[in-house]
C-alpha cells in the first residue's frame, strides 16, 4: 500500500499540535517567551544524536543488509524477528543472518 508522504506529514504535525496545547495549555504562537532559535538549534542537536545513534547501530551490525529493519517491542529491544522493506514480509529462518 503506497503512503502519502504529505498526509503523514500533516498528521504527524497535527498530533505534536495537540500534544503541545495538552502540555502547555496553549498552541505555539507569536507571544511566546521562548528563543524559537535556540529551541530549534536543540532539536537538531537531538536530531543528530538520534541519526549518530542509528549510524552506530547500522556499525555494529555491519552484517545486516541496509534494506533490513528491526522491528522493536514497548520497551525498545530489539526482537530477534526482521523485517524485509523490499518485500514487506518477514524474512524466512534461511534469510536470516
Amino acid at each position: 500500500m503506497n503512503k502519502s508522504t504529505w498526509k503523514s506529514v500533516i498528521k504527524d504535525i497535527k498530533k505534536r499540535d495537540k500534544f503541545g496545547i495538552k502540555k502547555y495549555k496553549i498552541p505555539l504562537n507569536t507571544t511566546t517567551k521562548k528563543d524559537m532559535l535556540v529551541e530549534h538549534y536543540e532539536e537538531l542537536l537531538d536530531a543528530i544524536v538520534y541519526i549518530k545513534t542509528l549510524i552506530l547501530q547500522r556499525e555494529q551490525n555491519a552484517n545486516i543488509p541496509d534494506h533490513v529493519q528491526y522491528t522493536y517491542d514497548k520497551e525498545q529491544e530489539k526482537k530477534k524477528t526482521r523485517v524485509c522493506k523490499k518485500s514487506y514480509g518477514k524474512l524466512s529462518n534461511n534469510e536470516r543472518t
